[in-house]
């Protein structure tokens, strides 16, 4: 008997049928098969998903905190990111370039968190511009379709463009 136990050859046979019946298949070319996708799986969105606004070139998205519908120019939701910038930079930044993508001022606050809202066609924009924890600043844009107007009297009276009026009285 050989070293192998006297099955030494037929071992080896074994062995090398074995592997060549796991590499025939690989020689075939690649198997498509469908697949979807896991739950946990998730397509993460990029600055350049977002066309209609400017992007300050310093900015990192913060996926944990951005929430995004739809692509292109039609999106809604919350665009989270940090900045180098530091707040008084971004706060300029954006008051100069968001007019240049369409958007037009409604109201902007410059404090220690600043809000800027535009309204674009039928969008409207709000940010708001912090310090960051160590340096530059974290922005949170939220973008949302653009609601009836409702209108306001000073009698009191709330009214919903389109409905009939609502009254107040005061409580005795």
């Amino acid at each position: 008997m050989d070293k192998f136990g006297g099955f030494g050859k037929a071992r080896c046979s074994w062995a090398v049928l074995a592997a060549l019946a796991l590499l025939l298949p690989a020689c075939g070319g690649p198997t498509l098969t469908p697949s979807a996708r896991s739950e946990k799986e998730t397509i993460s969105p990029h600055f350049s998903d977002f066309t209609d606004i400017p992007r300050p070139s310093s900015a990192n998205m913060d996926l944990d905190r951005t929430l995004i519908f739809g692509n292109a120019d039609s999106w809604v939701g919350r665009l989270a990111f940090s900045s180098k910038l530091t707040t008084i930079e971004l706060f300029d930044f954006f008051k100069q370039e968001m007019p240049r993508f369409g958007w037009e001022e409604v109201t902007s606050v410059r404090s220690t968190v600043s809000v800027l809202t535009y309204k674009r066609m039928d969008r409207v924009a709000m940010m708001q511009i912090r310090a960051g924890t160590i340096y530059g600043s974290y922005t949170e844009l939220t973008v949302s379709p653009k609601g009836a107007p409702v209108g306001f009297s000073p009698g009191g009276s709330y009214a919903p463009a389109g409905s009939s009026t609502i009254t107040t009285q005061p409580l005795r």
